[in-house]
């Protein structure tokens, strides 16, 4: 992104310096460094990505935004989405909690069904043919009793299924709607660091971005990345056991287990956005030239036959679009350990491991279990 190099070194010119003696030096020096960042970020900004980059939705509209592609800027795009996904969502509730009664007045009944079968085949069933010695009525009431509670559960498992699609619609409304607001607070961002300043101003302004996410990159976020790494080491206890020996772990289990407000310098808050095109980090960082909101965009890959891990693609502080080709960025991008999950991690056999990354949840599954 925005590298600034000898940062130290100019510090400590910059202290020891004769500053009556040398102002224009002074000037001129810390001129050269704004006028790098400034740079930096406008290479960033104006960066196309290439034509097969699997980029869409809201990040897609960002990107256009910055690079002055669309007659609509982001922010009012991303509001009006923002208005239409509150308003579906609010038109959902109802469904959704209309199908949560349906089950849960069906649950009761269908239970109860359910135990006074077991308890007949177990008990009635034998007291029926002992008591009357009529076998054939005894078989008769069973069947009679096993028809009725097949009835009820397959009603039962009807409105499950409405019950569940109808959830499952609104959790990717909230989920989509979780995205807009990440990337209107980035575009908000990036408006305050810019608007109302000189030239001059502005590229003081985005001096401190770069300066600021040099911090931020080799402090709270590395920090970050490892305690994720340890946290990661027991996914197990958050992964739920699928048909086909598949373990998924869902977006919530994910949060709690590896973002959220976690317990390093640095770092205000975490949230990890899972979605079928891109895994989102989003977060909140904090060093002594102030807080940023940082946005990770990227998904994850393959680490080796028996491992996967969370490959960077792009990067935002504060709705600045770092430059890809930065050496800091691909140091980044090259991290093996961020998200790093391995066949231990779920506690499952060594060996090749599957993985699918869809909206809202992950999924594994050894070789093996094929």
């Amino acid at each position: 992104m925005i590298t600034v190099r000898n940062r130290q070194r100019a510090r400590d010119d910059t202290a020891t310096r004769d500053a009556i003696a040398r102002p224009a030096a002074v000037r001129a020096r810390r001129r050269a460094r704004a006028l790098l960042a400034l740079g930096a970020l406008l290479v960033a900004l104006l960066w196309a990505p290439p034509a097969d980059a699997h980029i869409t939705g809201v990040f897609l509209y960002f990107l256009k935004d910055v690079q002055g592609q669309t007659g609509q800027t982001s922010l009012d795009i991303l509001a009006g989405q923002l208005r239409e996904t509150d308003a579906r969502i609010r038109a959902l509730e109802p469904q959704v909690e209309a199908a949560r009664r349906a089950y849960e007045a069906q649950l009761g009944p269908a239970q109860k069904a359910v135990r006074f079968y077991s308890l007949y085949a177990a008990e009635g069933f034998a007291g029926a043919v002992f008591g009357s010695g009529n076998v054939v009525d005894a078989l008769a009431n069973a069947v009679m009793v096993r028809d009725v509670v097949q009835r009820d559960l397959a009603r039962l498992q009807e409105t499950a299924a409405a019950y569940r699609v109808l959830k499952e619609r609104r959790a990717e409304l909230v989920a989509y709607r979780d995205l807009l607001e990440a990337f209107t607070e980035a575009e908000e961002r990036h408006r305050a660091v810019l608007q109302g300043k000189s030239a001059q101003d502005q590229e003081l302004a985005l001096y401190t971005v770069s300066e600021n996410w040099e911090e931020i990159r080799s402090g709270p976020l590395r920090g970050y990345i490892d305690w994720a790494a340890a946290r990661l080491s027991g996914l197990r206890a958050a992964a739920a056991a699928e048909a086909g020996g598949w373990l998924a772990v869902d977006e919530a289990a994910f949060n709690r287990l590896a973002a959220g407000r976690p317990p390093v310098q640095g770092v205000e808050a975490v949230r990890v956005l899972l979605r079928a095109d891109h895994v989102y980090v989003v977060g909140r960082f904090r060093t002594a030239l102030g807080e940023r909101q940082v946005i990770l965009v990227g998904q994850m890959a393959r680490a080796g036959a028996g491992a996967v891990r969370y490959q960077v693609e792009y990067a935002l502080v504060d709705g600045f679009l770092i430059d890809p080709q930065d050496p800091q960025m691909r140091e980044l991008v090259a991290d093996d350990r961020f998200f790093r999950i391995t066949a231990a991690d779920l506690g499952v056999p060594a060996g090749t491991l599957q993985f699918e990354q869809e909206s809202g949840r992950l999924r594994f599954r050894p070789a093996a279990a094929r």
